[in-house]
């Protein structure tokens, strides 16, 4: 139940809820309990409680960037795919002079000069609004028990002196909550030393289709691959695999069973660029492989010539916290740049590359074929909205109930006054004379306890009252 239903159900049963008697005060409170999940004590507090709006102060410090500046700033960030603070901070100059040479950001010099003197945490704080949360997706990894004990294992902490070329793969399967066969999924590679990554789509997580999109890879990867690093996944762990990594002289590695941290770079990038990207819906047939195809030949450009990420140089743990030190933030092409190990011919046709590349043109391509691919998405039943939705009928029922109680109290109050006012003065009368058929007897009650205290009749006897004033 949303914030706004709970809030609309406590102001429909506060009234009722201090009018009524104890067995009614009980009704409604078990009801209030069981429809939004408060404990006794906090509901109870609630019921008596009239909560009133407090007017809004400013907090905290006063914001460094102007409207100019902050607009700028959302711009960049969502052409930069929405980077955290850390990243796009040392790289911000350079979205900047990108977007201005091709004529998307036109900016005044303070505003500017703002944007370029704002720290990560700034940055932070002044997107707080515009961020998203994620969810978490499924696992579809099958465990290969064939051939583990051909496959040499590779922890975390083996990739200290690793040379551009060793990769880490996985691959991410686009099925939603629906497990069921028939879906796409894509093969993901990161270099370890570079970032460089390789997202690839293909039809199914099989032997055959994963090999096919190896030999795709090494057509256009920059530099030689050297190693493989994967799961314990069926799709991986294959005699065709390993006969296919030794005809290439490639060396073949593999994480320890249920050690996510094994693998921690490829875990990271399958969701900062696969399922940022595309998302977690499903997705199925040869339309959508040949979307997800065409996203990713602008998706592996944008993300390896405009997307700056962070090494962990350094973690240390003193007492109960630990403390970590990454290096700046730099694209996998600033990485592939400093290496010493690639040669030089290779890194002046990179420069090429990048200088006749668009950011925000990749940025617009990027989503253009999103949205299409949002529109091939197969729809799945979630067991949990339809959870949310009974909760909403519920309380759509108890809201209507109680408007229909209390037009019906209204009414018997405004036909007791007019019963009243007709009466001689100094006449002797009970609440069941008053009462007529289809009226509630407790709001009469009430009606009747607001008039002694007002002063125009007066209790005279066990459920007897005197009128001692005419005007009511």
């Amino acid at each position: 139940m949303t914030t706004n239903s709970r809030k609309e159900l406590l102001e429909a049963l506060r009234t009722r809820y201090r009018l009524a008697r104890k067995k009614e005060r009980i009704e409604i409170l078990e009801s209030l309990i069981q429809t939004t999940g408060y404990s006794r004590k906090h509901a109870i507090t609630l019921l008596n409680n009239n909560q009133k709006k407090s007017i809004p102060r400013e907090k905290g410090r006063k914001k460094c960037l102007g409207t100019e500046a902050q607009e700028a700033l959302i711009q960049i960030w969502h052409v930069s795919n929405q980077l955290c603070g850390k990243r796009l901070a040392p790289f911000i100059e350079e979205i900047c002079e990108n977007l201005e040479t091709h004529g998307y950001l036109k900016i005044s010099a303070a505003a500017k000069a703002e944007i370029l003197s704002v720290s990560a945490a700034t940055i932070d704080r002044s997107l707080k609004k515009e961020r998203q949360r994620c969810q978490r997706s499924i696992s579809h990894t099958k465990s290969g028990p064939l051939v583990k004990n051909k496959v040499p294992i590779r922890t975390f902490t083996e990739w200290s002196d690793a040379l551009p070329g060793f990769f880490e793969i996985d691959t991410v399967s686009h099925s939603s909550v629906d497990v069921s066969r028939g879906h796409l999924s894509t093969l993901n590679m990161t270099d370890i030393a570079t970032c460089w990554v390789i997202p690839l789509a293909i039809p199914r997580k099989g032997a055959f289709e994963v090999l096919h999109a190896l030999e795709q890879a090494k057509e256009i990867c920059p530099f030689p691959i050297l190693g493989l690093d994967f799961d314990n996944g069926r799709e991986f762990l294959n005699e065709d695999m390993i006969e296919w990594c030794i005809k290439e002289n490639i060396t073949y590695t593999r994480s320890r069973e249920y050690k996510k941290n094994d693998q921690a770079w490829i875990e990271e990038k399958n969701g900062s660029v696969i399922r940022k990207n595309v998302g977690r819906g499903r997705f199925e047939g040869k339309k959508a492989l040949r979307l997800l195809q065409e996203l990713y030949k602008a998706l592996y450009l944008y993300a390896n010539y405009f997307q700056p990420c962070q090494k962990l140089l350094e973690k240390k743990r003193e007492g109960s916290k630990t403390y970590k030190r990454h290096d700046k933030a730099k694209t996998p092409y600033q990485r592939v740049l400093e290496s010493p190990s690639i040669d030089k011919s290779v890194k002046s046709k990179l420069i090429q590359m990048r200088n006749n590349l668009n950011m925000r043109a990749l940025h617009e391509e990027i989503v253009s074929k999103r949205e299409e691919l949002e529109k091939m998405k197969i729809p799945v039943p979630n067991p949990v909205s339809a959870v949310i939705q009974m909760q909403r009928n519920a309380v759509q029922k108890l809201l209507a109930r109680e408007s229909v109680r209390q037009s019906k109290v209204k009414t018997t109050m405004t036909e007791t006054r007019k019963a009243i006012s007709m009466l001689d003065l100094g006449t002797v009368f009970t609440c069941r004379d008053l009462l007529q058929e289809g009226q509630d007897r407790h709001s009469t009650d009430v009606l009747l306890c607001r008039l002694r205290d007002e002063g125009f009749i007066q209790r005279c006897g066990w459920g007897k009252y005197k009128l001692i004033k005419l005007a009511i």
